[in-house]
């Protein structure tokens, strides 16, 4: 039981280190988008074609989308620290963070199908009874 563990701790620290870089990357091409559209917007605005309501619905549109990216960022982040806390501590035996992973591997499920497989495997292996007391003798 303690390979399956370390292997559930392991896999818990990949999952929320990937979630990280995918924040970075997601931050990093958001702004260089943000760079490009406002320059671009500005040089659109300066010809003469283009009314001022125009380039205000395109600022609005831009806005929302940014709010958007904005929420995804935040939710995967919240998501991804706790997968590296509760997998480092998974690997110490600490019951608070048996829990931790238990309500992780809940909320992995709908993140079909590499979310769902470690959210199945994680409830399976901390559920486990000699999971249990292996966690509550340390």
């Amino acid at each position: 039981m303690k390979t399956h563990i370390k292997v559930l701790g392991i896999l818990y620290i990949a999952s929320g280190a990937l979630g990280v870089a995918a924040v970075l990357l997601v931050l990093i091409v958001a702004g260089i988008m943000a760079f490009l559209g406002v320059f671009s917007g500005l040089a659109e605005l300066a010809e003469p074609g283009l009314s001022e309501e125009d380039f205000a619905v395109g600022a609005f549109v831009f806005g929302f989308l940014a709010i958007i990216f904005a929420f995804i960022v935040l939710l995967n982040l919240i998501l991804s620290v706790p997968e590296i806390i509760g997998g480092a501590y998974l690997l110490k035996y600490r019951n608070w963070a048996r829990i931790l992973c238990i309500v992780l591997s809940i909320l992995n499920l709908p993140s079909f199908p590499l979310g769902t497989a470690l959210g199945v495997y994680g409830l399976i292996i901390l559920f486990n009874e000699k999971t249990v007391t292996l966690f509550k003798q340390a």
